[in-house]
């Protein structure tokens, strides 16, 4: 039996996609199967409703489709239809859980056969170990992202460099079979490892000469270099920072993407309401907004970062509701 399996274009995916063939490779009901990877992300979003899907077919760390075989899910907005929701019913082959931080584990957690179960755990256990971290950005400090001395994170950090279909159903075959370490040792690993250690150094130096930072907040300007972003440079480099705004191209806009160091306590503003208020959103530590114009970005950036160090009152933060009519994020 061929299975078409649809998977996240992430880490995460990466390893659902892995894991999940593994188990079916186990199971005594499928009988001798082979397995087609298609890596997919959010941009299908507007097409997902339409879209009829490959057969027989799983989905994994993705979107529901009525059409899945198989679909496990961890993501909050996981229903590109209200109607597909309401007739969504779980069972063993079609589970959403989420309070899973990741999709793996709770593809593993869902198998009925203990014995099977703690097998999987067991090898499969570095996997579940840190797609938990990776996928919930829950990491021991910006040294350690910045650093990647593990193995999960290397692997992580290719994807900067290649999101092609090939690396990434590459990548899948090889997780399954072999160890991360193992892994991280295959050349077209280590090509892509070097590319986003050489990028990374480069987008630490560029942030280091160029952010603006006072009391707390840093402001880092990427118009001219949207390449060099990363999100946890400045957290990196200002470790009692309590707040980024970072402006950068994307696409024919720009994006503003303001966040709270996720190593401090946030005690401060709610960043999604404030994002709203621009025509963005987000969460209350971290949100973004999308701007018709580089004018518009920068003020936006100037005025965000001015409330997040305290130097205005609330009144001024109500007149700058005027910039909000660029698309939202």
């Amino acid at each position: 039996m061929l299975i078409h399996v649809y998977f996240h274009s992430d880490f995460d995916g990466i390893c659902s996609a892995a894991v999940f063939s593994n188990v079916l490779r186990q199971s005594k009901s499928v009988g001798d199967v082979a397995f087609t990877y298609i890596p997919v992300d959010y941009d299908v979003k507007t097409h997902w409703i339409t879209k009829r899907l490959e057969q027989p077919c799983a989905i994994v760390d993705f979107l529901y489709h009525p059409d899945a075989t198989w679909w496990f899910d961890h993501h909050e907005t996981t229903f590109a239809r209200k109607d597909w929701e309401l007739a969504y019913q779980p069972d063993l082959q079609h589970v959403w859980r989420t309070q899973y931080k990741s999709c793996p584990r709770l593809i593993v957690d869902t198998i009925p056969d203990s014995s099977v179960k703690r097998r999987l755990r067991r090898r499969f256990s570095e996997i579940l170990k840190w797609c938990d971290v990776i996928d919930s950005a829950n990491y021991d400090s910006a040294s350690q992202v910045i650093k990647m001395a593990e193995p999960a994170l290397r692997i992580n950090a290719t994807l900067s460099q290649d999101r092609g279909p090939d690396y990434l159903k590459f990548l899948v075959t090889c997780i399954e079979r072999l160890s991360l370490e193992a892994v991280c040792e295959l050349e077209e690993v280590q090509q892509r490892f070097d590319r986003a250690r050489r990028w990374q150094d480069a987008a630490i130096a560029h942030i280091r000469s160029t952010a603006v930072v006072k009391k707390g907040v840093a402001v880092i300007n990427l118009v001219d270099h949207p390449d060099l972003f990363h999100r946890y440079a400045a957290y990196y480099l200002w470790q009692e920072l309590r707040f980024q705004v970072a402006i950068y191209r994307h696409g024919r806009f720009y994006k503003l993407t303001v966040s709270a160091n996720p190593w401090l306590s946030h005690e401060g503003p709610d960043l999604g309401a404030i994002c709203e208020s621009y025509g963005g959103g987000g969460h209350a530590d971290v949100a973004g907004i999308i701007l018709k114009s580089k004018q518009r970005a920068l003020r936006a950036g100037e005025e965000i970062s001015s409330i997040l160090r305290d130097e205005c009152r609330f009144h001024h933060q109500l007149s700058f509701r005027h910039l909000g009519s660029g698309p939202k994020s």
